[in-house]
């Protein structure tokens, strides 16, 4: 009855289309709750997902939209997801509206749920399928601003809750073209992209750039802690005579596996070090400041309701990144005595004033941070006075 009823309501709206001005008005308040109910019967039955797109397609362009945006979450299989983005393009629905408006929701609702803790370096269900779909966001090349546009609004929600590798997952959904393809509709001036797009995706690199120096800075961290042990003793069982080494030999042998192990050891540490300081101190003097707009937005931008949260969200953000990378930086050069290095990050932040605009680096610290990072430095001065009093 439903199928039918629904189908009835379709032929009386192709009518009315033909013959408006024969047949008078159809109710199509009452055509949109029929097919509607019909979607709702596709779904419950398992979800037929071209006939679901074909229905949800007859319904008013907003509310096919938001359907089958809850539609798609229900699916639990990436291959499900991808057929059914690709009937969604099939049956002419706003494919970028669709995506935009699936990821928003899921992103609002984990943020108002009180989700149990799921083991470090571990994204949560809703986790998981917000970064999916950011990927689907990507498969259509016009949509890659779109697409932008939430992985940052994402990142921001991850990195504001401490899941830095939830917000990573989000930056590597973004394919390696994103940066190139996104310029080119940005320059394109047939297009319509504005100063917020463009703002965008600077945002976008700086993401790119803090969750990388943190997840790299972690890897040192790691390594540092897994220093190789002495070797355990070796027995070499002679090829020939199938005897085992004497003691000596055998220790002997052992000293040189150490010394190999140690000095493997101590070329990796100096690899990801110098990869976690470049980067960090990358961070820290990102050109015209990191996680700040060049261009500013106009009001007219800023009534729309997802610019406005970004205009609040990123100098929170700013404030509570920029004294975490620092304290990371000051503390891989401590622990390694790379004194040296320390006077020169003060030399480079005492040359990093404002510019255009733009707050200064300190600017961002509150005063207890501030007295961290100079008492931090004055360490640094005291152990580079100590090292050089020692090779003279």
């Amino acid at each position: 009855p439903t199928r039918f009823a629904c189908h009835l309501a379709l032929v009386l709206d192709a009518v009315q289309q033909r013959y408006s001005a024969k047949c008078g008005a159809v109710d199509t308040a009452t055509r949109a709750e029929v097919v509607d109910r019909y979607v709702d019967h596709l779904q419950a039955g398992g979800g037929q997902i071209k006939a679901v797109a074909y229905y949800t397609a007859q319904l008013p362009p907003e509310d096919g939209v938001r359907r089958y945006s809850q539609f798609l979450e229900t699916l639990e299989e990436d291959r499900l997801r991808q057929e059914a983005m690709e009937a969604a393009e099939q049956f002419h629905l706003d494919w970028k509206a669709l995506t935009v408006e699936t990821v928003c929701r899921i992103r609002k609702e984990r943020q108002q749920q009180l989700l149990p803790p799921v083991p470090e370096g571990r994204l949560s269900a809703d986790e998981q399928k917000e970064v999916m779909l950011l990927r689907l966001m990507t498969l259509r090349p016009g949509a890659r601003l779109h697409a932008l546009v939430q992985c940052n609004a994402s990142v921001r929600s991850f990195v504001g809750e401490g899941k830095l590798q939830a917000g990573l997952e989000c930056v590597d959904a973004m394919p390696a073209n994103t940066l190139d393809l996104c310029k080119s509709l940005i320059d394109d001036p047939s297009g319509e992209a504005g100063p917020f797009y463009k703002e965008s995706l600077r945002e976008f690199q700086c993401w790119g750039l803090y969750l990388n120096a943190m997840r790299n800075a972690s890897l040192w961290h790691n390594h540092r802690d897994c220093v190789p042990r002495e070797a355990d003793h070796v027995s070499v069982v002679g090829a020939q005579a199938g005897q085992s080494l004497s003691r000596e030999a055998a220790a002997s042998l052992a000293r040189v596996e150490q010394r190999r192990r140690q000095q493997k050891w101590d070329e990796q540490e100096k690899v990801k070090r110098q990869k976690a300081l470049s980067q960090l101190q990358d961070v820290l003097t990102y050109p015209f400041g990191w996680l700040q707009d060049i261009e500013p937005l106009h009001s007219d931008a800023l009534r729309d309701c997802t610019i406005k949260e970004r205009a609040e969200q990123l100098p929170k953000l700013r404030r509570r990144c920029l004294p975490e990378v620092m304290q990371t930086l000051l503390g891989i050069l401590q622990s390694t005595q790379q004194y040296d290095c320390m006077l020169e990050l003060a030399t480079v932040l005492a040359d990093n004033a404002p510019t255009n605009g733009a707050e200064a680096l300190l600017d961002s610290f509150s005063p207890d941070q501030l007295k961290g990072v100079l008492c931090a430095l004055a360490d640094g001065r005291a152990g580079y006075e100590q090292q050089r009093a020692m090779k003279a």
